[in-house]
């Protein structure tokens, strides 16, 4: 099964540039990556207050076709959606932010499939005194994805998770997110 990759530039803060790769189930037509581009926009201004204000997130004009095993097989060009620009205030740690973990409820290869969008630097002020996310600010950012994959659906595209076991992309049914802080150790993180 083909599915389409999109992947917005995160800029202008230490450690940047940052890379969310985001697919999507099935070989898009130009209208539906324009419609899942503008998702992505949503998803990343409803979360823009705990993302440092030096930050901001460029949505790329062009999408890529992949086959199953991965490979490149083509592009689509689309306008893309004006960037969003970070609005959080305060001192943030570089590496340091909160994850979403994609769920798809398919086992392959004796492992559950699953995808993670890292939110990394995320400002201080969306951490409780414990180093975990504030209650308020886990409910933000679990809303966001969950009105997220919903856009989605309502457009009729579903986020898939590309998987090199087995060779697969597998729809995206829910998300979670940890109440704890992320540390991104490395660019394979």
């Amino acid at each position: 099964m083909p599915f389409t990759r999109y992947v917005p530039v995160w800029n202008g803060f230490t450690g940047s540039p940052g890379f969310t790769v985001l697919n999507f189930f099935d070989e898009l037509t130009t209208g539906e990556i324009a419609l899942a581009a503008a998702r992505v926009k949503g998803f990343f201004d409803a979360i823009a207050a705990r993302i440092p204000d030096a930050a901001t997130i460029v949505y790329p004009g062009e999408a890529t076709v992949h086959d199953n095993t991965g490979t490149l097989t083509g592009a689509l060009a689309l306008t893309p959606p004006a960037s969003t620009n970070a609005t959080g205030l305060g001192s943030y740690a570089a590496p340091v932010g909160a994850r979403v973990n994609w769920e798809t409820g398919t086992i392959s290869g004796g492992r559950r499939i699953k995808g993670r969008t890292f939110l990394v630097p995320l400002v201080s002020s969306t951490f409780d005194t414990d180093g975990t996310l504030t209650s308020a600010n886990l409910t933000v950012i679990l809303n966001a994805a969950t009105a997220f994959l919903a856009g989605l659906a309502t457009d009729g595209v579903q986020l898939g998770v590309w998987s090199q076991i087995g060779s697969s992309v597998s729809p995206v049914n829910s998300a979670t997110v940890p109440d704890q802080a992320t540390v991104l150790r490395s660019r394979r993180d």
